[in-house]
């Protein structure tokens, strides 16, 4: 059998549903006015009871779960006898009110409007439902001066709280109906009412971060807290004994109170977020702290010591809860995946459970735009923790309940643990599940990004898919490293080209420096005298005289200047010849001088070389082109050819001998 039953008797909508105690039969009202009685075991419904004229929003067993008190939208009560289905008692009212029941279903306080037209004139009526009499009624001392919001009965059912819109609160004793004290306590309307077993009575109003703690009997407030939380986050031990309650300005601190004297007995600081909700389980042994830090903790209330801390994921203010032995915690979907995570709190085993109802139930409660059912949740487990009951609305329409068997539902898991445990161990990354839907153990990768292969269902599978993840992979990242290299490759061509145009944009830079630097010392540099010209050397960065009739070049106008004397000289010298001066002062002028004597010592050698009588050359002439244009060193070796040449018997020189001289003074 399927550890979750969807009630296919439910056609409409749920509003409403509670357990009785010993956890047998569950009543749920529906937006059809009915209230339908339901046995937990076989999931049929015992009875249905059609008498309401209107929705029922409240449901309350009586603690030996033999009658069922209901209220609805408008205020009519009737008590169901849970055996038959009978109704055995009827209070209907006019309009909607605010009423109480005493704590066995024994007493029904209910703050009545007078008339129809005014509803600020309202009359308390205290009724004895076992009787069906009337004790008492109280009327408002005027119309206009406020209207009761709330009302409770104490637990020994000897008093009975009234608190106003007006921020006040009023004792009355629950025999006599006369009202023991009046306290002003607020400025905004009550909002909570609560009476201890103890006695004590602890009240808070809305919007304000007040919260006192009352003695009744004396009428007396026995302790101001003042830092109340606004969400008035607050719980009770059962034996009344401690108060549990959330700051509002440290959000993440819980104060256990002594709920006689109102001393605190401890802060709880473990959480670091927003304390959601707080829960007495275990006759008052643990608290239970649920924290919008991702944790839900639970506490041992003596000692202030953590005892278990669960994990949860949800996202804003929680839908969970807790079984009355606080061994199991039920936590809401998170997201729109309609699953539900039951924690086993001892162990920490965690239970997921689908809360998506079947094709035919959903069929049912599909709306008539076609809306399917949403995640939504609200849970509650029975009092011996054995039955869950959850419900998913949709979006627009109406509401599905299901009846989950916690002990069914474990035992499946461990079944199907077993079957996954049985199957052969996949390679990692991949892992087994148990597949829910088809009934098989599957291999699932959640570490796929893309998802290729979410679910397979075979150790072969699993190898193919790792194989062609592998070549994937492979090509992949061939195609990374080609990428790669390639935009390396681009990168190296543009920073070389970078580098390439901004050298050559230095380059030219520096060359067009350079330019205006010569152009500006050779502009400040002294004229040259003709033929010679102002050049710029660029080894030497320097400038030049140049002479471009002989290629030479210095670095002074006065070095100019001297080779043009010299060659005027030289010139001189030639012309001095030519005209028959003789060799004597010709050769005194150029020892003179330090220029270029290229051309007079050519023609002072062809003319030396002509023999004055036709058959021998002059000697001394030789002599004297030698003295002027040859070493002292080579003057010797000259002469010795020369004279080797002279001694020759015959006429003039040989053919050749000029060229020969010629070559030897190094002309």
């Amino acid at each position: 059998m399927a550890y979750i039953q969807w009630l296919k008797h439910e056609s409409s909508g749920v509003i409403s549903f509670a357990f009785s105690p010993d956890g047998t039969i569950l009543a749920t009202s529906s937006s059809n006015n009915t209230v339908a009685l339901v046995d937990t075991a076989s999931h049929t419904m015992r009875h249905r009871i059609t008498d309401f004229t209107d929705e029922v929003t409240y449901l309350k067993f009586s603690p030996d779960g033999t009658v069922l008190a209901t209220v609805s939208r408008y205020s009519d009560v009737l008590l169901v006898d849970t055996a038959s289905g009978r109704v055995i008692l009827k209070i209907l009212n006019d309009s909607s009110a605010e009423f109480c029941f005493s704590h066995d279903l024994a007493l029904l306080a209910i703050a009545e409007s007078e008339s129809s037209y005014d509803r600020s004139c309202h009359t308390v009526v205290l009724t004895d439902l076992l009787s069906g009499s009337v004790r008492f009624k109280l009327h408002p001392v005027s119309p206009g001066t406020g209207s009761p919001n709330l009302l409770a009965v104490s637990l020994d059912k000897l008093q009975l709280a009234i608190g106003w819109d007006d921020g006040s609160v009023h004792v009355v004793n629950a025999s006599s109906g006369k009202t023991r004290h009046k306290l002003a306590l607020f400025k905004t309307s009550v909002a909570r009412l609560l009476f201890l077993p103890n006695g004590m009575l602890v009240t808070n109003a809305s919007n304000e971060r007040l919260l006192a703690l009352v003695d009744p009997t004396a009428g007396v407030v026995r302790k101001w807290f003042t830092d109340h939380s606004y969400n008035d986050i607050l719980a009770v031990s059962p034996d009344g004994s401690l108060l549990a309650k959330a700051k509002e300005s440290e959000g993440s601190i819980v104060e256990l109170v002594d709920a006689r004297t109102g001393v605190v007995r401890h802060e709880l600081t473990h959480h670091k977020k927003r304390i959601w909700n707080l829960a007495f389980l275990r006759g008052g042994s643990l608290l239970a702290t649920f924290s919008a830090d991702g944790s839900a903790t639970l506490v041992d209330p003596v000692s202030a010591v953590v005892r278990r801390t669960v994990k949860h994921k949800l996202i804003g203010y929680p839908k969970f809860a807790f079984s009355p032995d606080g061994t199991q915690l039920a936590l809401g979907p998170d997201g729109a995946d309609f699953v539900v995570t039951v924690v086993e709190i001892s162990s920490g085993v965690v239970y997921t459970l689908r809360t998506q109802p079947d094709d035919a139930a959903r069929s049912r409660q599909r709306t008539s735009s076609g809306n399917e059912p949403a995640p939504a949740f609200r849970g509650l487990f029975s009092p011996d923790g054995n039955v869950l009951a959850i419900e998913s609305s949709p979006r627009f329409g109406q509401r599905c309940l299901g009846l989950v068997s916690v002990s069914a539902m474990k035992e499946c898991r461990r079944r199907e643990d077993s079957m996954v445990d049985a199957a052969p161990v996949a390679p990692r990354p991949w892992i087994k599940q148990w597949d829910r839907p088809t009934k098989r153990v599957c291999y699932r990768n959640p570490t796929d990004p893309v998802r290729d292969h979410a679910t397979l269902w075979s150790i072969a599978e699993v190898a193919e898919a790792i194989r062609t993840k592998k070549a994937k992979d492979a090509r992949r990242l061939r195609d990374e490293e080609d990428r790669l290299c390639k935009s390396a490759e681009a990168k190296v061509a543009k920073v070389k080209a970078t580098a390439e145009a901004k050298a050559a944009r230095a380059k030219a830079a520096a060359d067009e420096r350079a330019l205006t630097e010569a152009r500006r010392r050779t502009a400040g540099a002294p004229p040259a005298p003709k033929p010679w010209m102002k050049t710029w050397n660029t080894v030497t960065s320097t400038v030049e005289y140049h002479n471009p009739d002989t290629g030479k070049s210095v670095k002074t106008v006065a070095a100019a200047v001297a080779e043009i004397v010299e060659e005027r000289r030289a010139a001189e010298a030639v012309f001095a010849l030519q005209l028959g001066f003789p060799e004597s002062s010709v050769v005194a002028a150029l020892q003179e001088s330090q220029g270029n004597k290229d051309r007079a010592t050519e023609l002072l050698i062809q003319r030396a070389l002509l023999p004055a009588d036709g058959l021998l050359p002059r000697v001394d002439a030789i002599r004297s082109a030698l003295e002027i244009t040859t070493p002292a060193r080579q003057i010797r070796t000259v002469i010795r050819e020369a004279n080797a040449l002279l001694g020759i018997a015959g006429g003039g020189p040989l053919p050749g001998q000029v060229t020969r001289i010629m070559t030897m003074l190094g002309l």
